[in-house]
């Protein structure tokens, strides 16, 4: 039976289900509900037998009376139709006893040929709450003995049975229902309803014992059927779980057989794939780390050159097409790597001639500060950062004579080793004409220098310059600006910084016969001088913004430290460094500052 609840329930022994299943059929409500269905059908066979036979009644021919109304005691009885008329109304008399017994009997006819099982019978009452006919044999007997306990020829709904007298009521009043009543120490079911047209209603009577057996038996039926199916069905569960069980087995060994086939056709070709992956991967880091000259040399032994790893899988599938993509990645990367070794050797070689270059052309320049300890009429520093190992800016000074300091500040057009080259020249080649044109006019010693560069430069390059001579004894400053940008002095008597105003000469190395104008102005003790190239100016943020001419003015009238030309180029390249941010050097930034002091007999 617990089978069979879990069956039932979805094999969920403790759900709701469950519950109500073992609740139903361990208190038996469902073989009571089936028989309360048969009760309530066998009392509504008996309403449908007890209006059947008032139909009957009400249908009844009496073509042999031969008066209409027949009389008994003075009281009317029998209201007949003549011709196959039905029963009106029935009122009890001592007149035309013969009429009515005639009748009467015809009425009973009609009432026995109604078949009731076992102990039911039926009856009809007329609107004085009499019986008037009964299908009980010995109904019309006084006495005891009578199979109801009920005196026909009383008023019922004066009997001492509540539930009958309210019976006999309504069926006086017309109406129909189905009633338990208590007579004579039993239970009995009455169905009643009223006979059209007569005035009577008529009623049909089961004891209560006789419907609840049919009850019973449909019960005890209903309990072996069911114990018998439940004992079927337990049967074919069993026979169905060993089947489920018997074809979950068969495909767990077919789903482990597959698995085991599909595991050497395709785990072993991807784990074979996976170790040449890790093999090759392995030898392009080592390989790149060596090209790069990253790889400590311990390690270089672990690296032989070779990409030799093919992986040849033959299985007709995605696998095999990956392996061959394998072989083609391998044979391309092989050669990557001989490139990449071949580049970064040539990367190494030029990076050492440009780190040669570098050192000759941090040579050339001069970078003893201070130049000359025994002039104490002037101090002096200078500085370059190129954008790349070599740059095309470059400063020089250099004294002329005893009383008077050449200083120059240039920018050759381009980047890199052409315009290291160039700018060599540049600063050799006016170092010496200066220097051997001592007495001739400085715009003169320009020109010069400008036709001579300009002679077989085939690449076309050029230089802006800045070149100064200041003589030491009276502070007198004559300049050349060729191009350049134009430099800044400070008045210690204003205690500010402003821009030269610079006469707009032509560049050098641009055109041959071209005339330069020289300038002058007078440094006072105090004042200084601050060159510069347009790396400072044309410094760029990450936002696109110059740092700008304003700017450098700003800063320089913001220092306390003009007077020191080392701390002055400091402050200023820290400004910039800050202005810049993490964007790109994008030109070389050369300055060179000044301080005159005046001459020394004057201290």
């Amino acid at each position: 039976m617990k089978d069979i609840f879990s069956y039932l329930s979805g094999g969920k022994e403790n759900s709701i289900l469950h519950k109500l299943i073992r609740i139903l059929l361990g208190s038996n409500l469902i073989i009571i509900f089936v028989l309360g269905i048969i009760a309530f059908y066998g009392l509504v066979s008996a309403l449908h037998q007890a209006e059947e036979m008032g139909q009957s009644i009400g249908n009844t021919s009496y073509q042999d009376s031969s008066q209409l109304l027949v009389r008994q005691r003075g009281e009317e009885l029998l209201y007949i139709a003549r011709y196959n008329a039905k029963i009106i109304q029935l009122i009890i008399d001592g007149e035309g006893h013969g009429s009515i017994n005639n009748s009467m009997e015809k009425l009973r006819d009609v009432i026995d040929d109604i078949h009731l099982s076992n102990s039911g019978f039926c009856f009809a009452l007329n609107k004085q709450g009499k019986v008037v006919l009964s299908s009980q044999a010995r109904a019309y007997e006084a006495g005891d003995a009578l199979e109801l306990a009920v005196d026909m020829k009383d008023d019922i709904r004066e009997s001492d049975s509540a539930s009958l007298a309210h019976i006999a009521q309504e069926m006086c009043l017309g109406h129909s229902g189905v009633q338990l009543v208590f007579i004579d120490k039993k239970d009995y079911y009455v169905a009643y309803t009223p006979i059209e047209n007569t005035g009577w209603s008529v009623a049909t009577v089961f004891e209560k014992n006789q419907v609840i057996a049919p009850i019973e038996e449909n019960r005890d039926n209903i309990y072996a059927l069911t114990k018998d199916k439940l004992a079927d069905m337990k049967g074919h569960i069993i026979l169905i779980s060993i089947f489920m069980v018997a074809v979950l087995l068969m495909l767990l060994f077919f789903v482990i057989y597959e698995g085991k086939k599909l595991s050497k056709r395709f785990v072993a070709s991807i784990l074979k794939l996976a170790d040449s992956v890790r093999e090759i991967s392995k030898k392009a880091v080592i390989g790149s780390l060596s090209a790069s000259g990253e790889l400590p040399e311990g390690d270089k032994k672990l690296f032989d050159g070779s990409f030799s790893n093919r992986v040849d899988i033959r299985t007709g599938d995605e696998i095999e097409e990956l392996a061959n993509c394998f072989n083609i990645m391998t044979d391309e990367l092989e050669g990557y790597m001989d490139n990449l070794t071949a580049a970064t050797a040539e990367k190494e070689r030029i990076s050492t001639e440009l780190n040669l270059a570098q050192d000759i052309q941090n040579g050339v320049l001069p970078h003893k500060f201070p130049p000359f300890p025994e002039h104490k009429e002037f101090l002096l520093h200078a500085s370059m950062h190129s954008a790349k190992e070599v740059g095309g800016d470059f400063y020089d000074f250099y004294m002329v004579d005893d009383n008077h300091l050449a200083v120059t500040i240039a920018d050759v057009s381009g980047k890199g080793v052409g315009a290291a080259i160039f700018m060599a020249i540049s600063k050799t080649m006016l170092k010496n004409l200066i220097l051997g044109g001592q007495n001739r006019p400085l715009e003169d010693i320009i020109s010069q220098a400008n036709n001579q560069l300009k002679e077989d430069n085939t690449a076309r390059m050029f230089v802006t310059a800045f070149i100064g001579i200041l003589d030491i004894r009276t502070g007198l400053f004559e300049f050349v600006n060729g191009g350049h940008n134009p430099s800044l002095i400070y008045e210690k008597e204003k205690g500010a910084f402003r821009y030269l105003d610079v006469e707009s000469n032509f560049v050098l190395a641009g055109r041959k016969n071209i005339s330069y104008v020289s300038q002058s102005t007078i440094l006072k003790p105090g004042d200084s001088l601050f060159l510069y190239t347009d790396g400072v100016t044309e410094a760029m943020n990450n936002k696109d913004e110059l740092y700008g001419e304003e700017r450098l003015l700003s800063q320089l009238n913001c220092s306390k430290n003009a007077d020191e030309p080392q701390s002055l180029l400091e402050e200023i390249s820290k400004s910039v460094a800050a202005f810049v941010g993490d964007a790109e050097q994008s030109d070389d930034i050369t300055m060179l500052a000044l301080t005159y002091f005046g001459p020394v007999w004057e201290k």
